[in-house]
């Protein structure tokens, strides 16, 4: 880089987002590697401006605008305009684990069925896949099994928050996991019956997403289940775009009610997830359903 041309706004400007975003990647060897284009000018010049950038904004809201609110601005609680729920949390916890029906998952299998067919909306949950008595159509939706034919040809009732997120903080899940928790113990039987957690899914897609965590984006796009915009790899979850609104009001539900353990990274993720991915009419009459079966609301529908 020419002299004159490295002090250019709009190239220091570059390099700084450059060096943050490498930062921010662990990429720390490649970000010095732009400071040295300034030596010993870096540390008057360049630090502070980086420190400005870092007090004003993201990377990602300097360098291209969007719609789209940036986390840092989605209140942790709620605000005139948001879509965050202008509930008080305790009450609405007592309501959940006071509630009188639906208080297992054996129960909350039975009933989540029906729920679905009184509204016509047999259609399993990631990959909208007809279905009938538990049995997809997968024509219906071009999607193909990846291994497990068997399984692909059923649906179960998927937990969108695994039952294991909330069992491995517990004593009973030590000391016989989900078996022993599911039998024993009343707080356990609560979250993995909890109908807000609960979608009719493909077999096959629920075994292999096992218990993994759904994150923003997946390197490669490899679709292993045909039109299914679903990708499971190195133990991470990528979900469809507009399933990821339920998803995040799922588990942001499960944190607030059950205390799902949620690092503030899937927080902020869930609570733009929830902000750009509002709930459907569909969405909120199988809410409405629920929580008439159940006994209590998600507020974030």
């Amino acid at each position: 880089m020419r002299d004159w041309q490295k002090w250019h706004h709009k190239a220091v400007k570059r390099n700084i987002l450059k060096f943050i975003e490498l930062r921010r990647l662990g990429r720390n060897r490649e970000a010095n590697k732009v400071l040295k284009n300034y030596k010993g000018a870096a540390v008057w010049v360049v630090v502070p401006l980086y420190l400005i950038i870092l007090l004003v904004g993201s990377p990602q809201s300097c360098t291209s605008p969007t719609t789209k609110p940036p986390v840092a601005s989605i209140p942790s609680e709620p605000t005139t305009g948001s879509n965050e729920p202008t509930r008080n949390w305790d009450v609405i916890k007592r309501q959940a684990l006071k509630r009188h029906n639906v208080r297992t998952f054996r129960k909350a299998k039975k009933e989540l069925y029906p729920i679905y067919a009184k509204l016509g909306l047999q259609t399993t949950f990631y990959c909208g896949c007809e279905y009938n008595n538990k049995k997809p159509n997968l024509r219906s939706c071009g999607v193909r099994p990846k291994k497990n034919i068997k399984r692909m040809n059923r649906t179960e009732a998927e937990h969108i928050v695994p039952a294991s997120l909330i069992g491995n903080e517990m004593n009973c899940w030590k000391r016989g996991g989900r078996k022993n928790c599911s039998k024993n113990n009343k707080a356990f039987q609560l979250a993995e019956g909890d109908l807000h957690n609960l979608v009719p899914s493909l077999g096959e897609v629920n075994g292999n997403r096992s218990n993994y965590p759904p994150v923003e984006n997946i390197r490669g796009e490899v679709r292993n289940y045909g039109n299914c915009d679903v990708e499971i790899s190195r133990k991470k979850f990528e979900p469809p775009p507009d399933k990821r609104g339920d998803i995040a009001r799922a588990y942001l539900y499960m944190w607030k009610i059950y205390n799902a353990p949620l690092t503030r990274k899937e927080i902020k993720m869930f609570k733009l997830w929830n902000w750009n991915d509002p709930p459907t009419r569909n969405e909120i009459a199988i809410h409405d359903v629920k929580a008439k079966v159940q006994g209590n609301r998600n507020p974030y529908y």
